[in-house]
């Protein structure tokens, strides 16, 4: 009980009532649970669940999440806010801010809101991340990620990279018998379709005030790889062999460009660019006694978005 009446006081400097609508969680009232990211810190906040935006929509309208970073909602679609708020360090954010209906606003359709508002100050902050797996089939599953903060006086630059892969289990090994209701052996065969992923991406996001207002500058490039080497063997009642090659790869880039600059009305002028596109080269070929059969498809979507 002791311990709760001392922990009491330290809760309350922590958390504030800001302005109407606006409650204030500075850094220290998540030092205790030791956050590693913004998203740690998210997770933390009493009351508030993390929602995604729907990427798959054209335009930006119904597109954005309830996750705003320095009071502006991030514009990328190649990048989830799982994404972005994983590369923030917990020790480079400053406050978040849990906004409510009738903070004065947008909202984007969202009935809470939170602000995660970085540190100023000129600092460099970066993290490195090594991650391996294995299986008793003997495949691996190595990952390596980079993210970089770079923050002057006043620009900050954001830069990351990544590289890993990982196997699906939805197939794997085994058989594929076959018996009669009688229990007679009707065919014998073992398959193997080990299904692989690699994954590569880098990003960069440049922010620096000018000519009154504030400019962002974004790029992201992605590539996902599927591949699986398939063979099945059949044993009995003929000695047979069937083999296959799935291929699927999906590439996406993305450019940005947001500039904002406050009016002295109290409204606000802002210029968007954003263009995106996204490439899927899919193979798939079996091979077996009868033949070879073989099926390609290409599909390229192009997106560009401007709004004043």
């Amino acid at each position: 009980m002791a311990l709760l009446f001392f922990l009491l006081p330290a809760f309350a400097q922590a958390q504030s009532q800001d302005r109407p609508g606006v409650t204030v969680y500075a850094a220290a009232w998540f030092a205790a649970n030791q956050p590693g990211t913004a998203l740690d810190m998210l997770a933390l906040l009493p009351g508030f669940r993390l929602q995604e935006g729907d990427s798959s929509l054209r335009g930006l309208s119904g597109t954005a999440g309830n996750v705003l970073i320095d009071g502006a909602p991030p514009t990328s679609k190649e990048e989830s806010l799982q994404t972005i708020l994983q590369r923030i360090p917990a020790a480079a954010v400053a406050r978040i801010e849990l906004v409510r209906s009738g903070a004065g606003i947008d909202m984007h359709g969202h009935p809470l809101l939170a602000n995660v508002v970085r540190a100023s100050g000129t600092a460099v902050r970066g993290r490195i991340e090594l991650e391996d797996a294995f299986n008793h089939y003997g495949m691996t599953a190595p990952r390596i990620a980079v993210h970089l903060t770079l923050q002057g006086a006043d620009d900050t630059l954001d830069i990351s990279a990544s590289y890993g892969r990982e196997w699906n289990g939805n197939h794997g090994f085994g058989r594929r018998d076959r018996f009669a209701p009688d229990g007679n052996v009707l065919r014998l065969a073992s398959y193997a379709q080990p299904e692989l992923q690699i994954a590569s991406e880098v990003s960069a996001q440049y922010r620096r005030p000018i000519m009154g207002g504030t400019l962002e500058l974004g790029g992201v490039v992605k590539q996902e790889v599927e591949y699986s080497d398939i063979a099945e063997q059949t044993g009995f009642p003929v000695a047979a062999l069937a083999t296959g090659r799935d291929r699927e790869r999906e590439r996406g880039l993305e450019a940005q460009l947001h500039y904002q600059r406050p009016l002295g009305s109290g409204g606000n002028w802002e210029a968007f660019l954003l263009h995106r596109m996204n490439e899927e080269i899919s193979l798939s070929r079996s091979t077996d006694s009868g033949g070879t059969d073989l099926a390609t498809g290409n599909r390229v979507l192009r997106e560009t978005v401007v709004r004043g």
